[in-house]
């Protein structure tokens, strides 16, 4: 497989490697698959919606996929998904909506899905095994997984743990319309990943984890396909800029690293159809 992983003076400034390294935009389109917004604890900067893009147009991110920080505890269900909803009203070019949803408030589920679609507008789902305890392939989770299998959603799932993707990859496959991707794939056992992913087609490996590398990334591509790797940050928790490097630094093609950082993303969200 060609590559492009080189030093940094022998980096061409016109790749998405020699942009990095010049700290420019990278020059193709670019979607965060997993970013946060609302009340923080250690965050100590600003994370306004203007102060958001100015970040993401220093690196060239068309998109940000947000949902609300679990780290806000007390606050209603609904209340998650204001937060995001500020951001998606103030620039619905530029923010797509996760719906926050917590199965330990069943009652509450299908009123908030109602909401988060018919009303606020958002572009899929958000779940969270360690905040919930509540497993993926608990009962609760059906009105979601429907709801995203008949209207082709993505699920962006937390999985920082082999269980929870094991879990989560039968679901998957339980419901093949939705496409269920799976949080900071690698910083459990990077072999689950890759298993589960080969026998799941609508199993998406979501790179967010600040321990990632870059040979993470190509074992990915190699094993499982181009195709099946999106680039995510976990903004504002992690620096963008950071995020991005273990795939501008990977030793794979132009075209494929443009599928990872934002073309496989376009074709999950439906960008510009």
């Amino acid at each position: 497989m060609s590559g492009t992983r080189v030093g940094p003076g022998s980096a061409s400034p016109d790749t998405i490697l020699g942009r990095a390294l010049a700290g420019r935009p990278l020059g193709v389109p670019v979607v965060d698959c997993h970013g946060h917004v609302g009340p923080s604890r250690g965050i100590d900067r600003d994370t306004s919606v203007e102060a958001m893009l100015g970040l993401m147009d220093a690196i060239g991110i068309t998109h940000s996929a947000i949902s609300g920080l679990m780290f806000a505890t007390g606050v209603r269900l609904e209340t998650m998904n204001d937060w995001v909803a500020e951001f998606v009203r103030a620039r619905p070019d530029r923010f797509l909506g996760y719906c926050y949803l917590n199965p330990n408030y069943p009652e509450a589920l299908e009123a908030e899905i109602e909401r988060c679609f018919d009303e606020l507008g958002f572009a899929g789902f958000k779940l969270h095994v360690d905040w919930n305890g509540y497993p993926y392939d608990g009962e609760r989770y059906r009105p979601v997984y429907e709801y995203a299998a008949a209207r082709r959603l993505p699920i962006l799932a937390h999985t920082w743990g082999d269980d929870a993707v094991r879990r989560l990859a039968a679901m998957a496959r339980a419901y093949p319309g939705a496409t269920f991707l799976a949080g900071h794939s690698g910083a459990g056992d990077i072999e689950i990943n890759i298993e589960e992913a080969r026998r799941t087609p609508n199993l998406v490996l979501e790179l967010t984890y600040s321990a990632g590398t870059p040979w993470d990334v190509e074992r990915f591509v190699r094993e499982v396909g181009a195709e099946r790797v999106v680039w995510g940050s976990d903004s504002i928790l992690f620096a963008q800029s950071h995020q991005v490097g273990k795939v501008a630094v990977a030793n794979l093609p132009e075209a494929v690293k443009a599928l990872i950082l934002g073309g496989n993303a376009q074709r999950i969200f439906g960008l510009g159809d």
